[in-house]
């Protein structure tokens, strides 16, 4: 399976096709892509236009949109799987740091996390929050420091 993944990962198109064929095999339907994302996304990357900050973001939001209401249903016919995939991975990835580095006990705040068990309804929701904790984040930084200074001296 891996391999197959290699060999699609940057190609977009191989990508829809995959998604349409398995949301077809699981569903028995078609999905109708949003074409206006494609319009748009085709319109910068090919012909070079640079959008206003309002189009990127109104085009962000469908884009948004999109993944909310794919995982909304991937998470009302699968979500036992789709907890397996989140274990899965967690465990992959601290299978690759070292032991003595400090786990977290969070499954991290990402913009958009499949783990999380509700998800904001809009992109400009997710993205206040996002900047809202980041800002947290990097507020904490010289206090985050300062306690590993006095854990190094301790010798912890």
């Amino acid at each position: 399976m891996k391999i197959l993944s290699k060999q699609i990962s940057r190609q977009s198109e191989r990508q829809i096709g995959t998604f349409l064929y398995l949301y077809l095999l699981e569903y028995g339907k078609t999905y109708k892509l949003n074409n206006n994302i494609t319009e748009f996304r085709n319109k910068v990357i090919h012909k070079g236009y640079i959008p206003t900050q309002e189009e990127a973001m109104k085009n962000a939001d469908r884009i948004y949109m999109e993944i909310y209401s794919i995982t909304k249903l991937l998470k009302e016919n699968h979500s036992e799987n789709i907890q397996n995939i989140i274990i899965e991975d967690l465990g992959y990835r601290n299978s690759k740091i070292t032991k003595s580095m400090p786990r977290s006990t969070s499954s991290g705040a990402s913009f958009y996390s499949l783990s999380q068990s509700e998800q904001y309804s809009s992109f400009s929701e997710a993205l206040n929050s996002f900047n809202f904790g980041k800002e947290k984040f990097n507020g904490a930084i010289p206090e985050l420091e300062e306690i590993n200074k006095k854990l190094k001296e301790a010798g912890l």
